[in-house]
């Protein structure tokens, strides 16, 4: 049985993302017979649950270990090699080419997840970038080994989307007129309460739209009872209807049964693509600019800018908008599920059996 380590991390300031695509890799590679095991450093408890849950072994780094020194390093060599894995998925702003110098002194193999092609050279025996950016032009620096696994056909996507999109019935294609129901999700963490202004944005939408909105809050996500209270403020004076979702475990019936998704750059915004519902995108990040701004310029996402520059009151009509515009959704939906299948995950599951 192949084992793969994967090193990520997750917290308030980070989100979720980093392990929530590993997660679709490691599920996916627990299908094809193999195992995984997760190497920590700061993960919120909820969401070292829901690794174990799958089935992952979880490995918690030291507490004096500084995520991405060479110290980390070292401990995952050490660790890996103890455990004979034969593979080491890094995911992770933190993590540099040095680090993975430091890693390619083990046998195992090494698949980096890159989202910023920044580094100066690569050594990794597989690099992983599933931006709509991501060309081979990106990568000139890097060993004669190395494969690139390269554009949104390698998005890491759950199986539980895959699933979901192969049973939709044909009318759930179709975005309601106007548009009834509304997912806001702004990633894991939202450190900066990113949802309350946009559900602030959504209580000045004209209450005969009646609108019903949830609000996902993701694992580390500190503003709940904040969120909560909001809620039930504004139910009481928008004419719309909020609710607050935490602790998701299947979120492709959430976005699936979504007449448009206001979520944050990242992780979300390839899942409700690959079920293809209209999907406006705030950057909540630096790392999320490029992807997004190329998203949209595909047709695939309307992009409302950066989260520091929005105001409410731009923000409600542009949303208000959108969803009067049945047509406008409806092309963007069909065209984000052309570009997204949901294979991603086998694709590079199959890559790193092929390699063998």
């Amino acid at each position: 049985m192949p084992h793969f380590v994967v090193r990520a991390d997750a917290s308030e300031s980070i989100g979720g993302g980093h392990i929530m695509r590993c997660l679709a890799l490691a599920d996916q590679l627990l299908d094809d017979g193999g195992k995984t095991s997760f190497f920590l450093a700061r993960c919120p408890e909820a969401l070292q649950k829901r690794l174990a849950d799958a089935g992952h072994t979880i490995c918690l780094l030291p507490t004096d270990i500084e995520p991405g020194s060479e110290s980390d390093a070292a401990w995952v060599s050490e660790r890996s090699t103890g455990e004979d894995a034969d593979c080491v998925v890094v995911d992770g702003y933190q993590f540099s080419e040095s680090y993975q110098k430091l890693l390619k002194k083990t046998k195992a193999r090494l698949l980096y997840i890159d989202d910023l092609a920044n580094c100066s050279s690569y050594c990794a025996d597989f690099i992983l970038n599933q931006n709509p950016w991501a060309t081979p032009a990106h990568y000139q620096n890097i060993e004669p080994q190395t494969k690139l696994l390269l554009g949104c056909q390698f998005i890491l996507m759950r199986a539980q989307f895959l699933s979901y999109r192969m049973a939709q019935r044909p009318e759930h294609n179709y975005a309601q007129s106007p548009a009834k129901t509304i997912t806001v999700t702004m990633g894991a963490g939202d450190i900066n309460n990113i949802s309350a202004m946009v559900m602030q944005a959504l209580s000045l939408s004209p209450a005969g739209l009646e609108l019903n909105i949830n609000v996902i809050a993701g694992a580390a996500n500190i503003h709940v009872p904040t969120l909560k209270s909001l809620a039930q403020t504004l139910n009481e004076s928008s004419g719309h209807e909020f609710g607050i979702v935490t602790d998701i475990q299947d979120m492709a019936p959430i976005l699936g049964a979504s007449d448009l998704v206001i979520s944050a750059g990242g992780t979300t915004i390839w899942e409700a693509s690959c079920l293809g519902r209209p999907t406006m995108a705030i950057i909540t990040a630096d790392n999320q600019r490029t992807g997004m701004v190329e998203f949209a310029a595909q047709g695939a996402i309307k992009l409302l800018g950066e989260a520091e520059m929005l105001e409410a009151k731009s923000l409600t009509k542009d949303v208000t908008d959108f969803i009067m515009d049945n047509e406008a959704r409806k092309n963007l939906g069909q065209r984000a599920a052309s570009l997204i299948d949901g294979q991603g995950a086998k694709r590079v599951g199959q890559a790193l059996k092929s390699d063998k």
